[in-house]
């Protein structure tokens, strides 16, 4: 898997347009950028900062915008060796605000620096952006995952789970069972039983489709159906909200239901616990399943006391009995 991901900032915060550079919201927003020191600035934005630098604004204390331009400086990134390929068609969605015009072509050049096989997380102004977010077939890894100004540690954190998705993608080939190893990083929210994945083998259809519909199914169950469950309970309104978000999911019939046979593989122990795992997403209208339950499990040493909401996922299988 790629090295840690690497957080750079969008050259809307420091590189005006003409109108930008007489506007004291601009000077503002960059003053108060300064002080979060996680995301590092591109050669490119660098470079476009240090000519800024010749003509301090009039609208900042001339000690000000030096004590501010060092901040900015100190976190310049070292590009990588492994270039990575990357073109304006990444950031074809973006249009700066108070920014140059030039910030969007500064942007790719700052992604392309930051080599190849490393997942890149850039704060930026999300109004800067409309539609698909860069993913062109002549760049080598155009991915690129956005964090707002201001966005929340939640969002945050989901930001981060579909990078290192993103970057598994990268790495493992078509055979959806080398997602088991990764299965932790990308998915924490869930609990898998010990044999959930026995049955991965069973699947029809690409592999390399299968690959792509688990991640995505799975990244579903991850993020957003502990938060379902406790907005809905009912069945339908559950189903429509997992449609919407691209899963096909049901719970069991009463056919299957009335079957103790069926009923008995479908509970599955999770340390001591007896968990029945009767909805199951359907990467196929006819077959290949996962099944899973909404619940509780005891927390572990790092949690504190309390117990942990979960998806348990019982089984990555064709179909049950």
């Amino acid at each position: 898997m790629s090295r840690s991901p690497v957080h750079l900032l969008d050259p809307e915060f420091v590189i005006p347009s003409r109108d930008g550079a007489g506007n004291y919201q601009f000077w503002d927003r960059m003053v108060r950028c300064a002080d979060d020191r996680t995301p590092r600035l591109g050669p490119s934005t660098l470079d476009a900062l240090l000519v800024l630098a010749q003509s301090p604004p009039s609208l900042l204390p001339v000690n000000d915008f030096w004590r501010i331009l060092g901040q900015y400086v100190s976190r310049g990134l070292v590009p990588q060796t492994s270039e990575r390929e990357t073109c304006d068609h990444t950031v074809e969605g973006y249009t700066p605000g108070l920014g140059d015009i030039g910030n969007g072509s500064r942007i790719a050049s700052d992604l392309a620096a930051t080599g190849l096989g490393t997942m890149v997380r850039l704060k930026t102004v999300s109004g800067c952006w409309s539609g698909r977010v860069g993913a062109c077939t002549d760049c080598d890894e155009p991915a690129l995952f956005l964090e707002d100004e201001w966005c929340t540690e939640d969002q945050k954190r989901l930001n981060a789970l579909k990078g290192t998705r993103a970057s598994v993608l990268r790495v493992v080939g078509s055979d959806p069972a080398e997602l088991e190893t990764f299965a932790p990083d990308m998915f924490p929210a869930l609990t898998f039983h010990p044999s959930a994945w026995n049955g991965i083998g069973s699947l029809q259809g690409d592999r390399g489709e299968l690959r792509d519909a688990l991640i995505h199914h799975l990244g579903v169950l991850n993020d957003s159906v502990v938060q379902l469950w406790e907005m809905e309970s009912e069945t339908l309104a559950r189903q429509s909200a997992l449609g919407a978000m691209g899963v096909v999911a049901s719970p069991e019939n009463g056919n299957t239901r009335r079957n103790s046979g069926a009923m008995a593989a479908r509970r599955f122990v999770f340390d001591g616990q007896i968990v029945s795992c009767e909805w199951h997403t359907k990467l196929r209208p006819n077959i290949n399943r996962i099944y899973f339950s909404v619940g509780q499990r005891p927390p572990r040493e790092s949690e504190g006391d309390d117990p942990i909401d979960t998806v348990f996922v019982g089984a990555i299988v064709d179909h049950l009995t």
